[in-house]
C-alpha cells in the first residue's frame, strides 16, 4: 500500500509541475492520504504509541472523526487563504501521505503491523 500511495503522489505531483491541472487529482490525493494517515494513527495508538501533535490530541478527543475533522477544518481554512484551493488540497494529500508513512515506519519498528 505504501509503494502504491507513494507512486500516487508522485504522478500527481510530477503532473502538477507539468503544468495539468490538479482538479480531480488532488482531491484523490488528499482522501487518499487522510485515509492513510488516519488508519496509521489509529493503528498506532491502539498498540500504544501516543500522538505528539497537541492539536491532534485535542480532536482526538472525539473519537475516531477527530483527525478528519482537524483535516477538513485546516484544508478549508487554507484554501481561504490560497489563491487555488485544489493546491492546498495538493499538499495537505502529500502531508497526509508523509505523515502516515512516518506513522507506518514507527508501528514496523516496533514490530506490530497494520493489521
Amino acid at each position: 500500500m505504501v509503494r502504491y500511495a507513494l507512486i500516487g503522489a508522485g504522478t500527481v505531483v510530477l503532473a502538477s509541475l507539468l503544468g495539468i491541472k490538479p482538479d480531480p487529482w488532488a482531491l484523490h490525493l488528499y482522501l487518499v492520504g487522510l485515509t492513510w494517515d488516519v488508519w496509521t494513527t489509529l493503528r498506532g495508538l491502539e498498540v500504544g504509541a501516543e500522538e505528539m501533535n497537541p492539536l491532534a490530541r485535542l480532536f482526538l478527543r472525539l473519537g475516531p472523526w477527530g483527525l478528519p475533522l482537524l483535516s477538513f477544518l485546516l484544508a478549508a481554512v487554507l484554501s481561504g487563504l490560497s489563491q487555488d484551493p485544489w493546491k492546498t488540497l495538493l499538499f495537505m494529500g502529500i502531508t497526509h501521505l508523509a505523515a502516515g508513512t512516518g506513522n507506518y515506519m514507527g508501528i514496523r519498528r516496533a514490530g506490530f503491523s497494520l493489521g
